[in-house]
């Protein structure tokens, strides 16, 4: 079978990834929770796999989830990229650096020494997390230090006196 023109080339690192570990697509669907076929189609850039898959991917792989994405030419959310944080975007961001670690509200809470209910309150952007979570919140989700701390900060109101 030809692959079409459109289909990008993604089989040799995902297909180096699994082999490397010693496992069989069964193996890897096994701890997927999808066909082998759907892994092969994967890692013949068929199909890409959801940022889900991607999650168990790595996980089954021992892998980080960056690894996955970039075997398979995954593109990062737009709100990955710092330059395009505003302050209004804070939850947002959080939601989705939270999503690209994999990481649930519970393990994100554990690794910033907070209850979970905390990080959906900044999530919902209820709350904002003081300067220290910040540096916690860095820490638990790989950024460098400074990288959250405009965002931290509540738009000051412009208010004019009459």
């Amino acid at each position: 079978m030809l692959r079409t023109p459109e289909a990008p080339k993604r089989q040799p690192m995902l297909r180096t990834l699994r082999l490397r570990q010693g496992m069989t697509l069964q193996q890897v669907a096994s701890g997927c929770h999808v066909t082998a076929s759907c892994v092969s189609q994967w890692e013949r850039g068929m199909r890409l796999p959801p940022l889900g898959q991607m999650r168990r991917l790595a996980s089954v792989l021992k892998v980080e989830t960056a690894v996955i994405a970039n075997a398979v030419k995954a593109p990062a959310p737009a709100l990955l990229d710092p330059s395009k944080w505003t302050v209004p975007l804070m939850p947002d961001v959080l939601e989705a650096m939270r999503n690209w670690a994999g990481l649930s509200k519970e393990q994100l809470a554990a690794r910033v020494g907070v209850h979970p209910h905390t990080i959906t309150r900044w999530i919902s952007d209820v709350s904002r997390p003081d300067a220290s979570r910040l540096n916690r919140l860095e820490d638990a989700l790989g950024l460098s230090r400074g990288t959250l701390i405009l965002l931290g900060r509540t738009q000051s109101s412009n208010c004019t006196g009459v």
